[in-house]
């Protein structure tokens, strides 16, 4: 009996089971593989009926597939089994589909800017290029959450930058089989995207070459590629519409500080002494917070130091400088006391809660938000608090740390009930 049969509840994982049997079949007979050509004059359905028979496009009907795999050398018991597997997937094929993947990141609070793109932005294959740090991530991502409702068989995103095999991820995503052979993936992966109606962001793209064997072939899907590279070859040999990033104007450098850190306008105003020139300003900006954040100490605004503080924590941890974020929220910590005001504290507990979720070092970085939150312990703080040291104290448990857990634990159940 071959393996796998319980298992098939998909056209494409029925199509590898015939491939498989395809293969056994040649090995029994010492023999080279049939053809598909072979196999349709064995048959005698059409070429193009039974490669999509063995590619996955289509289901082969009962009558069709008892043929088919009594050509393939299925056994009688083989042959019983899989005609079960077929009428499973036949069957599984009628119910709507409940689930789809959505992979997209959160999109990113305070956007501003870039209205003019997303309004523009409409194709099988678009293309968001320019330099680092100009803001093409948080624009696709941005697009892609707009437009989700138009995908229903869901949303994949992918960074390309530390993808080894990301033909295998999206196959994955889309609760795809996954051949053997890379180029067997490959087809898969279009024949699967032209059935659907899928969206796939692939974010830091090299070049198009590595996104060539990801692109749809047909169909209704669509791609967004984020990338420093023009992608020429894309534009050029498959049309793909691109969109070149430039820095963002100073009024909307301005409506992003507030809407990020709720800075006041005349703090704005010092920053924008602090910073006189054209900038690639986006959500991570490094520099730009740094310079808000030695305005912010000029001005005496604890606020929005550590509002900076935070969003300076978050950067540097995307840019995996992980020690650096540490520090910066470390220095959050030290300066939180300072903060009077209830709203001022609110602020930054949620942009604390940003940076810390963000982390490598996700233990660490719990532990700081955790000293900050217990600096002020006022009633409608004690959820955030409760929240933190659940997470930190279950962390540590699923790292076998019990001894360093129970304290927040038992703190965490202690306010919990007086709460």
């Amino acid at each position: 009996m071959m393996d796998g049969v319980e298992d098939v509840t998909t056209t494409e994982q029925l199509a590898v089971l015939l491939r498989a049997l395809r293969r056994r079949h040649a090995r029994s007979q010492n023999d080279k593989e049939l053809t598909v050509r072979e196999i349709a004059a064995k048959s005698g359905y059409a070429v193009g009926r039974v490669s999509e028979y063995l590619s996955g496009v289509t289901l082969p009907p009962t009558d069709r597939f008892d043929v088919l795999i009594g050509i393939l050398g299925a056994t009688a018991n083989e042959q019983a089994a899989l005609a079960t597997t077929r009428d499973r997937v036949e069957e599984a094929r009628r119910r709507p589909r409940t689930t789809a993947p959505m992979q997209l990141p959160p999109d990113l609070h305070g956007f501003v800017g870039r209205e003019d793109v997303l309004a523009a932005i409409d194709g099988p294959i678009v293309v968001v290029s320019g330099p680092a740090g100009i803001g093409k991530t948080v624009l696709a991502v941005r697009w892609a959450h707009r437009v989700a409702d138009r995908f229903p068989d869901g949303v994949l995103h992918l960074e390309l930058q530390d993808a080894e095999r990301p033909v295998a991820a999206l196959l994955r995503g889309l609760d795809a089989p996954l051949p053997d052979e890379p180029d067997e993936q490959v087809s898969l992966l279009r024949t699967t995207l032209a059935r659907r109606r899928v969206l796939v962001v692939l974010d830091n793209a090299r070049d198009a070459a590595q996104v060539l064997p990801l692109l749809p072939g047909a169909g209704r899907s669509a791609v967004v590629v984020t990338s420093r590279d023009a992608m020429n070859d894309l534009v050029v040999k498959y049309g793909a519409q691109r969109f070149v990033l430039d820095v963002l104007p100073w009024e909307d450098v301005l409506r992003l500080l507030k809407n990020l850190t709720g800075a006041p306008h005349d703090l704005l105003s010092a920053f924008r002494t602090m910073w006189p020139h054209d900038a690639h300003v986006e959500h991570g900006c490094v520099e730009v917070f740094e310079a808000l954040l030695a305005a912010a100490e000029r001005e005496g605004d604890h606020a929005v130091q550590l509002q900076a503080l935070t969003r300076l924590a978050t950067a540097h941890n995307h840019a995996q400088r992980f020690d650096k974020a540490l520090d910066l929220l470390e220095r959050a910590r030290d300066q939180y006391a300072e903060v009077e005001d209830h709203a001022g504290r609110g602020a930054v507990m949620t942009s604390l809660g940003i940076s810390y979720a963000g982390l490598g070092r996700h233990d660490e970085a719990l532990a700081i938000t955790y000293k900050a939150l217990a600096l002020h312990r006022s009633i409608d703080e004690k959820s955030a608090l409760h929240r933190t040291l659940l997470q930190l104290g279950t962390l540590y448990l699923d790292q076998g740390r019990t001894t360093e857990a129970a304290p927040f634990l038992q703190e965490a159940r202690d306010g919990h009930e007086t709460s």
